[in-house]
Formats: structure tokens, sequence, C-alpha cells
């Protein structure tokens, strides 16, 4: 009897003797997405158009940021994957990578046929939003720290005028202007206000955006 389906089915010994198709095995060793809209499953979303990418049969993530990985190791977990971990080193980059690789077909076919205006009417409650926010950041942002930063304290003629602060800047960069609006539309739901800006050409020949938030601290 198959271990997933209950099908009565005759094997010959193997590996998959337990199963009854290539599919059944399949969903046992992956696991099966729920892919009902959840606060893990928003952060996947945000994370797959940032830096994430899909297939016919696979989500994979690759990332020098080792609490980034075990975010996206615990979403896909929490949505009822199993992912893989595995240490790299891309050419010509000499930090250590992380590949997170989820082998599950529904998961990546499901997030290929995504576009904004799904994602939109899906991501609805503030919590998911939320989430999804963060997922992009955690893929395509950036924390900058600077103390020389100048800021006008009084009237011109004061020797006093400028003054050194120290202040945090916040960017997210990306060739997709309409994905960048969306995350700086639900960002400032949060209270926090971002700019969109022109940014580089890619050596893509793609046109880069970036949104930026600056703060004094």
């Amino acid at each position: 009897t198959c271990e997933i389906c209950g099908t009565l089915f005759f094997y010959y010994p193997s590996s998959m003797q337990k199963y009854c198709s290539r599919s059944c095995y399949w969903k046992r060793s992956c696991g099966e997405a729920v892919l009902a809209m959840s606060s893990p499953l928003a952060y996947l979303i945000g994370v797959y158009l940032g830096d994430g990418c899909a297939n016919h049969r696979q989500f994979i993530v690759q990332v020098s940021d080792r609490p980034f990985a075990d975010s996206c190791l615990e979403a896909l977990k929490s949505i009822g994957v199993h992912p893989r971990e595995y240490a790299i080193r891309a050419r010509g980059n000499t930090k250590a990578m992380v590949r997170v690789v989820a082998s599950c077909a529904p998961l990546a076919r499901w997030l290929c046929q995504l576009s904004l205006g799904d994602i939109r009417k899906m991501i609805v409650e503030p919590e998911h939003r939320r989430e999804f926010v963060r997922g992009f950041y955690e893929s395509e942002g950036h924390a900058h720290y600077s103390t020389d930063f100048l800021h006008a304290t009084a009237h011109k003629g004061n020797p006093s005028y400028y003054r050194q602060y120290p202040r945090v800047f916040l960017t997210m960069t990306n060739t997709c202007s309409d994905t960048l609006s969306l995350v700086r539309y639900w960002a400032s739901e949060r209270g926090h206000f971002f700019r969109l800006m022109k940014q580089r050409i890619t050596t893509t020949g793609k046109q880069a955006y970036q949104l930026y938030l600056g703060k004094i601290l």
C-alpha cells in the first residue's frame, strides 16, 4: 500500500518500494506546499520577486547572508515543503554562498504564474503585507550607516550652521519599477516613506530603480 495515497500496488525491490508512483515518491521527499495565503507564504513571494528564482519544479534562493538563508528555510518548512541547502562558492565571489533549494513543483509553478495584480488581490492582511515587504527587503535591501551627514541647524552665517549627525540609509534596488512601487506603498502603510529613484543601466541593458530612505539617528 502506498504511504501517500493508499493505493494497492505490486513492486520490485527498489528505493521507491513504499510508493505507487514517482509523484507520490516526490511528495514524500519534498513535501506538499500549502498555498493558502499566510505570513510565511507572503514572505516567500517577497523573496521570489527579489533574488529568488523558480522553474517548472524548483524554487531557488542563493545568498551570502546566513540569517537570510535561515529565514527562507523556516518559511518553506512552515508551508509544508522540505527544503535543502548547499554551501557553494560562486565564480568571482570570495564570499561563501548558501543555496536554498525547494524541489516542489506545485510551489515553483505557482510562483512562476504570479503577476503583480494577483499579488495585490491575495495579500490584503496588514501582517501578510509586512512579511512581503520584509522578504523583499531581505532579498534586495541594504542598510548603510554614516556619521558624516551634514544637517542645517541654524541660519546661514552662523558658525554652527552645519552639524554632523549619524544617519542610517535603507535602499532596495530592482529593475521592475512596478514591483518597487508596490513595496513602497505597503511600506508607507507601516510609516516608512521611501523615495523611488532611477539608477544606473545594468550590464544586461535594463534600467535599475531604487527605493531610498534616510533617517537621522
